[in-house]
């Protein structure tokens, strides 16, 4: 186990600098482990961990006001990867991180990947409807659909809910 690792690397039976350098190569390992394990490595958002755990940070923040859930699912993404290669999937998943960290700059919105074609993004319902002219990922996503080779469409839902109320 991880503990095991930790606990043979920081031995102090030698010296000092010995000590020193098992402290660091502990804390980089969990370093490591904490943020890694939150971010998708393909499109370098949230993974379904980071995504869980930053919505989770959001709905504190914004304890008793009403939560906007939005689900996107790319529908064809598997179809591209066979007609046109995996790479082009890729660029697809990527360029759909990019469109949600575009417009989430300057928001208090929390996006991730949260499965191999499925992505999902939280905000508060108040912040969405102050700032809904500066929301367009519809447009955003449908200008670079249309300078590709390929069709590409997308399923989608909004789900609102407030605490103590369950998503209607």
């Amino acid at each position: 186990s991880v503990l095991d690792i930790v606990v043979a690397i920081v031995n102090p039976s030698a010296n000092v600098t010995g000590f020193i350098v098992s402290i660091c190569t502990a804390f980089t390992m969990i370093i490591f482990f904490l943020v890694d394990g939150v971010k998708d490595p393909l499109t370098r958002i949230h993974n379904r961990k980071g995504f869980r755990r930053a919505c989770d940070e959001l709905m504190y923040k914004h304890k008793g006001e009403e939560i906007m859930l939005i689900k996107i699912q790319i529908h064809n993404l598997a179809e591209i990867n066979e007609r046109f290669g995996r790479d082009i999937g890729d660029k697809v998943l990527k360029q759909m991180a990019e469109s949600l960290r575009i417009q989430s700059q300057d928001q208090d919105m929390k996006y991730g990947r949260i499965g191999g074609d499925k992505f999902a993004a939280m905000m508060c319902t108040n912040t969405f409807m102050s700032e809904l002219h500066s929301y367009n990922l519809a447009q955003f996503v449908q200008e670079w659909i249309l300078d590709q080779d390929y069709e590409l469409s997308f399923y989608g839902g909004v789900y609102f809910f407030k605490e103590g109320r369950s998503l209607y």
